[in-house]
């Protein structure tokens, strides 16, 4: 899986060759931010497939391969989303949290609300082949405040979980029983808002606790 966190380096621009992009469609509620995410889709090279005030009003069906750029207001418009589409969520507002919490796992790139179409069109390319971009805009804001919330133990218990370690082979590395570690994990889930493992582990990727 591609995975893309703590971007640094200049972003490719969107003259350099590349795979084509899949058509994208473009969900947001206000029409002025549905017209500014089409210009920017354009303007990275890729087809607007169509456009829709809410995720339930978008002409795709489940199990259509679909990218999805998307303003959505909290998790609950996330069950809307069609099965088998990625989306590639966007901020609100700069004042708003970019991270809608619970992330749900067809969530596959989020940027903050003002992205430009060189880093739309990068993320989109991500998307659309299954791995996981964050913003560096999006992670200096709020991956530091997730973390906050995490102990030093739960931090490291998430980060070992991210890396693919049994609750068991947690406790031996850090000489704990499994059911402290089992307690961590419940701990983490209901701080991060994360209902799984794959959860816990996009969170951890987007807190920068992992490099994948």
């Amino acid at each position: 899986m591609t995975i893309a966190t703590r971007l640094r380096p200049p972003l490719p621009t969107v003259t350099e060759a590349a795979a084509p992009l899949p058509p994208v469609f473009v969900v947001a509620a206000e029409p002025a931010v549905r017209h500014r995410l089409e210009a920017l889709v354009r303007a990275g090279g890729a087809v607007v497939g169509g456009v829709a005030a809410a995720l339930a009003e978008l002409p795709v069906a489940d199990g259509e391969p679909a990218v999805i750029v998307a303003v959505v207001a909290d998790s609950g418009d996330l069950r809307s989303c069609p099965r088998g589409a990625s989306l590639v969520l966007v901020g609100r507002s700069r004042s708003a949290p970019p991270v809608v919490l619970p992330v749900s796992s067809a969530v596959h790139a989020i940027l903050p609300a003002d992205p430009d179409a060189d880093e739309l069109r990068l993320a989109v390319q991500v998307a659309a082949g299954g791995g996981l971009y964050v913003s560096a805009a999006v992670l200096d804001r709020t991956a530091g405040k997730a973390l906050d919330r995490l102990t030093d133990r739960e931090a490291q218990t998430l980060r070992l979980i991210a890396d693919g370690l049994t609750h068991r082979q947690i406790a031996r590395r850090m000489g704990l029983t499994e059911t402290t570690v089992s307690t961590y994990a419940k701990r983490i889930r209901r701080k991060l808002g994360a209902g799984n493992k794959a959860e816990m582990t996009r969170r951890a990727l987007e807190m920068g606790l992992t490099g994948g």
